[in-house]
């Protein structure tokens, strides 16, 4: 009939209730885990949300109030869903926030803005955000070597939780997250080898349940595109292609052809650098130096103005349009934006040196465009590897007796073997999900529920429901970007210094 707990508040036992075998703990890859549980007490019991239950040394922590039904007078019957610390970033709103000198934290563009940025700002973002509501001081981790620190991408936020955020992150990243004593860490895949073996009817109470399925994105044949700035007039394309023209990617072997298309809008032309100087001239125009810039933007003008984003420092998220340029000092002046009644940039929202930034809407010299081909042909053939197969998931029903036994602890992560001779089976495969009962003492028919699978993905509705999700991001990015291009033409009515400007140079600087 289950197992007696304690129900804590801030370290201190609150009520002592009975929890039933039904009671089910999820862990899954990428998701906080989750307690479904019900529990009965003799009297009413005043359960509040962050009130919570131990299992395994792990605080579940009650995130909405449980709901009670009066069985007779002296039982009470509760059924909650608590989550584990991680479950917390539901409840903290994502907003961008930036410091001042005092290093104090300020709400700059609440919960509704888009950002430019590495994958270390965006983590760092979504853990100042933490911070600011929990005592106990999170941290992130980039648990990856194989990750590019240098890889900006722009990504649209709109009154999203930090759990919402990241999933975006991660999702345009295309990583996973898991949270681990008090530090959020992103790899693109977790999986810890272990010595296990998983076969019926030696460990498994049932036969294998196979499934060959894909993640929507398997293919045969892969159509790839880049991004859409600062690509030339006269390249035959808007969008970078790969180099030597290539439009696809294809499997060999096989009859049948599966085409998928994939667009990696974060590969174009570009020059990732840092700021080397900074000035203000008397009228408190900004300029930024890079010692190092091998080109004069002047000679690489196109019909749209050219621009320069920051991707970290106090301008993170910034786009500047570039009002002159002066090669010989290498300096760029930048054109100022308001913000209501704030002038950006200014003595506290300004650049600094080692502030890292792109130039946009300018044509970049050849060899950026071939260099940036061929990392759009590199990073599609990784793509295009794991894509080009078929997905295997098994769902296996495993004994708690011998789990018990061999002290084996299943997790999401694992990578396990799992033989079955009838079904051709005898391979790796990672663990994605586990569904334990840690409150059922009843050990003879006791199990551990595990999906083992090649990706993790959910439903193929959830699956939808992401990628509508993304496209209204990009198209309100895109509503931003052309309203802020009309507030641009219009505060530029009548007002040509800056044309004129271009080939004189920043003689004030």
């Amino acid at each position: 009939m289950g197992v007696r707990a304690d129900i804590l508040r801030r370290g201190e036992r609150l009520y002592t209730a009975q929890f039933m075998e039904s009671s089910a703990l999820t862990e899954e890859v990428s998701k906080p885990s989750e307690l479904t549980c019900e529990f009965r007490g003799k009297d009413p019991m005043d359960v509040r949300r962050g009130d919570y239950v131990e299992v395994g040394g792990k605080a579940f922590i009650f995130t909405q109030m449980p709901s009670v039904e009066k069985l007779s007078n002296g039982e009470y019957r509760y059924t909650g869903h608590l989550k584990d610390e991680s479950g917390y970033m539901e409840d903290v709103m994502f907003m961008f926030l930036d410091q001042d000198g005092s290093q104090q934290a300020i709400y700059s563009t609440a919960a509704d803005f888009d950002l430019t940025a590495n994958i270390e700002e965006f983590l760092s973002l979504v853990v100042r955000n933490m911070n600011r509501v929990l005592t106990d001081g999170w941290s992130y981790e980039v648990a990856d070597t194989g990750i590019d620190r240098n890889d900006l991408r722009n990504i649209t936020f709109s009154m999203q939780n930090c759990l919402d955020a990241l999933n975006a992150i991660c999702e345009e990243y295309e990583l996973e997250w898991k949270f681990e004593g008090g530090v959020l860490k992103v790899a693109r895949e977790f999986r810890d080898i272990t010595g296990v073996t998983l076969m019926y009817p030696v460990n498994l109470l049932s036969p294998v349940k196979l499934s060959r399925e894909d993640d929507s994105e398997t293919c045969t044949r892969l159509f790839v595109f880049g991004g859409e700035r600062n690509i030339p007039s006269d390249y035959g394309h808007d969008r970078l292609m790969m180099s030597g023209g290539e439009e696809y990617l294809t499997r060999e072997g096989g009859d049948y052809v599966k085409e998928r298309c994939k667009v990696f809008d974060e590969i174009y032309p570009r020059r990732n650098s840092h700021i080397t100087g900074v000035s203000v001239n008397a009228r408190g125009i900004h300029f930024v130096m890079d010692a190092n810039l091998d080109f004069n933007i002047n000679d690489k003008l196109t019909d749209n103005t050219a621009k320069i984003a920051f991707t970290s420092g106090k301008l993170v998220g910034y786009e500047f349009e570039i009002a002159s340029y002066n090669h010989t000092g290498r300096m760029i002046e930048l054109k100022q934006q308001t913000e209501g009644d704030v002038v950006i940039p200014n003595e506290s929202m300004k650049a600094e040196p080692g502030d890292r930034y792109v130039l946009l809407d300018i044509r970049m010299p050849d060899e950026y465009i071939r260099n940036a081909e061929l990392e759009l042909r590199e990073k599609a053939m990784d793509y295009f590897r794991d894509k080009c197969d078929d997905k295997m998931t098994a769902a296996v029903s495993v004994s708690t007796i011998w789990l018990l036994e061999t002290g084996t602890n299943l997790r999401p992560t694992q990578s396990v073997r799992l033989v079955d001779e009838k079904l051709g089976l005898g391979r790796r495969i990672r663990v994605t999900k586990v569904i334990t009962y840690p409150f059922d003492d009843t050990f003879h028919r006791r199990r551990t529920e595990v999906t083992l699978s090649d990706f993790v993905a959910g439903s193929r509705l959830s699956d939808m429901a992401g990628r509508l999700s993304r496209n209204e991001r990009v198209m309100y990015s895109r509503f931003r970007s052309q309203r802020d291009q009309t507030t641009t033409n219009t505060e530029s009515i009548d007002n040509n210094t800056n044309a004129l400007m271009w080939r004189s140079g920043a003689d004030e600087a």
